[in-house]
């Protein structure tokens, strides 16, 4: 006959099984960590760096192939002036004059794809755009993955008001970062 195996608890004096329940449970809340970081943090993304499997339409030809309304996207812009109403006194307190080029970032994505590489580098900014993440929850909406030093962050972007996370940019880098992910989302090709 082979012993049952322990695993060097005793149980506790009561019903069966009851006390062995209650020893597990308090052995699995001491160890769970009872600091909580309570500085603001962007939504971390779970995944690895990289995109395991690439959406069907970030292939050749994307532009093409997004299952989505697209193209329209910064229509009516003049010189990648957008027409956002924060953008005038915010683009002249950065010294940004203009975004990227719709062409830049649409060459960009085409050159990732064709190098089977998951980023694109976002303009004025040390971000890197997972364009295989992007999914498209309404018409305007985009909801996409950014790396940043190193971390995974899940962003979200309102492209026809000009809002990243719910709000207007901060900086020259997060306008970017939402002219990008719009544009690779809703731009024309």
């Amino acid at each position: 006959m082979i012993p049952p195996l322990t695993t060097g608890l005793q149980r506790s004096p009561g019903p069966r099984g009851g006390g062995w329940v209650l020893a597990m449970l308090t052995l699995l809340l001491a160890s769970a960590p009872l600091a909580v970081d309570a500085r603001p943090r962007l939504a971390q993304a779970s995944a690895s760096p990289t995109v395991r499997q690439t959406p069907t339409w970030a292939r050749h030809d994307w532009q093409r192939r997004r299952p989505w309304s697209h193209g329209w996207y910064g229509i009516g812009w003049q010189n990648n002036v957008p027409t956002w109403g924060w953008w005038t006194p915010q683009s002249a307190a950065w010294g940004l004059p203009n975004l990227a080029a719709a062409a830049e970032i649409n060459r960009a994505v085409t050159k990732a794809i064709d190098a089977k590489q998951n980023t694109i580098a976002v303009a004025d900014s040390s971000d890197q755009l997972v364009y295989g993440s992007l999914s498209v929850p309404s018409e305007r909406q985009v909801t996409f993955v950014v790396l940043r030093n190193g971390e995974r962050f899940s962003m979200t972007a309102d492209c026809q008001n000009g809002r990243l996370n719910g709000s207007d940019p901060s900086s020259a880098a997060a306008a970017q970062l939402l002219h990008a992910a719009c544009q690779v989302a809703f731009g024309p090709g």
